[in-house]
């Protein structure tokens, strides 16, 4: 081994007697003297640790990119307006980086209830570090309820808190928390959509997305920017055929968006306003009130027409 090397951990450095200098207090007492070692090579030493950490810094965030560029389509969703990565996802993301996410406790469940029942919220905490522990851990909470559409709903319709499956509302706290804390180690749990699609080459357009709102709630914020064009031209052409009048209007609209489940008799009831339809929603009506827009202009110029010849302007 080079002694040089050996001696001092720098490469190229030859190795030098230590200094020693006093050191006086301030208070200038001259007889109390503490004797201090100096490394001549502190600097040198910080300026290696300091570009060491920052080429590690490069490669971590150029692996970060290369394991989200392997994502496609099928692993996100647009969820509520947000880059939502899915458990197959977070599998392929990690596949490709020096991470471990491992709970950190058991699973908990609270009970609730309100006026619609009881309900429960299942929570696991977990944590995704790096494997060399250079860079740090972050810890999360995957929480998962039973009233979560996907395990309380079966058709569209309301699942009884004793008929729920248990271990999928488990599985879901246990997946939420896995992609929560790795998520949040790279950085990438409040991404927008332009860091999105730059760093995943996948576009917004093409994402399944998922829509949680509530009775009534404002889905116009999702909204593409046609699917946003199409709702105008909807308002506008609802309000011609109603003659302003809103109240017919949203009539117009619910009867319009009101449909019955397969091997139901129970109709759903629909919508009352524009912004609580989602994208989806407004593809499939758009097109009917088009068609009842058109009828509608038909029979506004054969009244025309009969009002003319009423007046002799065809005489």
């Amino acid at each position: 081994m080079d002694e040089t090397k050996k001696d001092n951990g720098i490469e190229g450095i030859e190795p030098k007697e230590e200094e020693v200098i006093p050191y006086v207090p301030e208070n200038g007492d001259a007889e109390v003297v503490e004797m201090v070692q100096y490394d001549p090579h502190i600097l040198e030493r910080l300026e290696i640790t300091h570009k060491a950490a920052l080429r590690a810094i490069e490669m971590i965030d150029e692996l970060v990119k290369t394991s989200l560029r392997m994502t496609r389509e099928r692993h996100w969703y647009d969820y509520e307006g947000r880059p939502y990565l899915k458990e197959q996802g977070v599998m392929i993301v990690k596949r490709g980086l020096p991470v471990e996410i491992k709970p950190t406790g058991p699973m908990k469940f609270q009970t609730f209830e309100d006026e619609k029942g009881a309900y429960y919220i299942a929570s696991l905490p977990v944590r995704a570090s790096w494997t060399n522990g250079m860079f740090g851990s972050v810890e999360a909470i995957g929480t998962a309820s039973s009233r979560d559409p996907l395990v309380f709903k079966k058709r569209g319709e309301e699942v009884p808190l004793a008929e729920i499956d248990r271990t999928k509302v488990m599985r879901k706290a246990d997946s939420n928390g896995r992609r929560r804390a790795l998520c949040r180690l790279l950085g990438i749990d409040d991404m927008s959509w332009d860091d999105f699609e730059a760093l995943t080459g996948v576009k917004r357009d093409s994402l399944e997305r998922i829509e949680y709102g509530g009775e009534g709630s404002d889905k116009s914020r999702h909204w593409k920017k046609e699917e946003q064009e199409k709702a105008d031209k909807m308002r506008s052409m609802i309000l011609e055929m109603t003659g302003g009048n809103a109240q017919r209007a949203q009539e117009y609209l619910e009867a319009l968006t009101t449909w019955t489940p397969r091997g139901k008799s129970e109709p759903v009831k629909g919508k009352r306003q524009i912004k609580e339809l989602s994208g989806k929603q407004i593809e499939i009506n758009f097109g009917k009130v088009e068609k009842d827009y058109a009828s509608f202009m038909k029979g506004q110029d054969r009244k025309a027409a009969e009002e003319a010849k009423k007046d002799g302007l065809f005489e």
